[in-house]
């Protein structure tokens, strides 16, 4: 996985190059730290305060007190009395065997803190200290341990013991190698789970999601992935759209094509009925051309074009709404009338007068398809506490409840609707078209009968008087 991918494969070597180095400085540090401290702790003539240095003045103590003075000189004496040396001395600094005292432990003894050694974690192992307090033959002592020499074992400087450096450098260098690989591995986990989930994605894959797949240890990676989701729920939405809208494109523009071609064979047959014929080709040709200026409108919208606003009166939009659609239902008896029940002259609201416009006169003039002979169709234009509501009304069958929310999806035909009639693009259009202002529009089935669809237009659209006029 990591040879595919360069850019990865960098910050995977830069994270392992880092842990590696980190590890590395400390783990010198440390040994030349330990070092200095045994050297330190070792330096000839200084008082041994270890567990060796403390069971060797227990070891002369015990002697004093079982074999007397002279067996304790003995002891002192004798060449086993070494790494650590004790020496016992009297106030005037002069050892009980007579030996030599380090200057060095003489400086440790008169700088010593007893309290402090003595409450060392060794005690909780052996009672003893390393300087202890002895009366022999009436005379106070003190007994103490001391390093007279490095320790054999001890190396000064780690590079000069090379078999010692080398299995140690090894082995740190394996140890580091290991670790350094594991963490970066891990904290780049999250970075090729989103590489990989963007490469499926860039395949086709439109409905893969990665913020699931991606742990809670990798947080900032994390909420990379919920903003790639939401973005590819996005553009999954947008390309199923447009898929689904090529689709019902392509069948729209069929029926009207096939039937083209039908009155066109149908003239070269009969040369007589040729004028009939191309009159229902002319028809079928502005039935094509509608089509498309629908879909040009819609596009429009969606790309946020057709935005311009003016001050517009809603009362005199309305209007001219229902008298074009009282023209459309004469020809079915259908009465349409403007109830307008807001104070004075009505608002003046910044619109888009065509959009609005046409919005009104698609609600319309789908009521009028659905309605049967006789009904009636209302338009009214109110004023709620957060909007400015118009609300179109029929007396026609209603809508089955699962298919409500699909009513103004492009080309959504009911069940109950025969080809060549439908919703098609009007109720699609008037929707972009009040969204567009922020506003929204539903449908809703009404008692007994009759369906009512309401846009809500925001109250900040007003204009009032001191900041527009309204349109004449």
């Amino acid at each position: 996985m990591l040879l595919q991918h360069p850019r990865h494969n960098s910050i995977f070597w830069r994270l392992f190059a880092g842990f590696l180095i980190v590890v590395a400085v400390t783990a010198a540090i440390s040994i030349f730290t330990a070092y200095l401290r045994q050297i330190e702790e070792s330096r000839p003539g200084q008082i041994d305060g270890r567990i060796g240095g403390r069971k060797s003045v227990f070891a002369a103590l015990t002697v004093y007190k079982y074999a007397g003075r002279e067996k304790l000189v003995e002891w002192l004496l004798a060449p086993d009395n070494s790494r650590p040396t004790v020496f016992i001395i009297n106030e005037k600094g002069e050892d009980i065997s007579g030996r030599e005292v380090p200057l060095l432990a003489l400086d440790n003894l008169a700088t010593a803190d007893l309290d402090e050694i003595n409450s060392t974690a060794f005690l909780a192992y052996y009672p003893l200290s390393s300087i202890e307090k002895v009366t022999i033959d009436g005379e106070e002592w003190t007994a103490f341990a001391s390093m007279l020499s490095v320790p054999e074992d001890l190396t000064v400087n780690p590079l000069e013991d090379k078999r010692r450096t080398i299995i140690t450098v090894v082995a740190a260098i394996l140890i580091s190698l290991l670790g350094s690989a594991v963490l970066a591995f891990f904290y780049t986990r999250p970075l090729r789970q989103l590489d990989a989930g963007m490469r499926e994605f860039a395949r086709g894959r439109f409905d893969i999601r990665l913020a699931n797949q991606i742990s809670h240890s990798g947080a900032e990676i994390r909420l990379l992935a919920e903003v790639f989701d939401r973005m590819a729920e996005q553009i999954e939405k947008l390309v199923t759209r447009q898929q689904r809208l090529f689709h019902d494109v392509s069948h729209e523009l069929r029926s009207p094509l096939a039937r083209i071609e039908l009155a066109a064979d149908l003239a070269r047959r009969d040369p007589a009925r040729a004028e009939h014929f191309l009159g229902r080709i002319e028809k079928e040709v502005k039935a094509m051309d509608s089509l498309v200026g629908n879909l040009l409108k819609l596009a429009r919208f969606e790309r946020g074009i057709w935005l311009a606003r003016a001050p517009h009166a809603l009362r005199r939009l309305a209007a001219e709404a229902v008298e074009n659609a009282q023209f459309e239902a004469h020809r079915k008896q259908i009465s349409v009338t403007l109830e307008d029940q807001t104070d004075g002259d009505g608002p003046v609201l910044s619109l888009n007068a065509e959009s609005i416009g046409a919005a009104m006169q698609n609600l319309l003039r789908n009521s009028i398809r659905v309605s049967d002979e006789g009904t009636h169709v209302k338009l009214i234009v109110e004023r709620t506490d957060f909007s400015w509501r118009l609300r179109v009304r029929d007396e026609g069958p209603g809508i089955p409840p699962g298919e409500i929310d699909r009513l103004f999806d492009p080309f959504f035909r009911g069940e109950g609707e025969m080809t060549g009639t439908g919703f098609g693009l009007g109720l699609t259009i008037a929707k972009n078209a009040v969204t567009t202002h922020s506003g929204s529009i539903r449908a809703r089935n009404l008692e007994p009968h009759g369906v009512e669809v309401i846009i809500d237009l925001p109250l900040e659209l007003e204009i009032h008087p001191e900041k527009g006029d309204s349109d004449k």
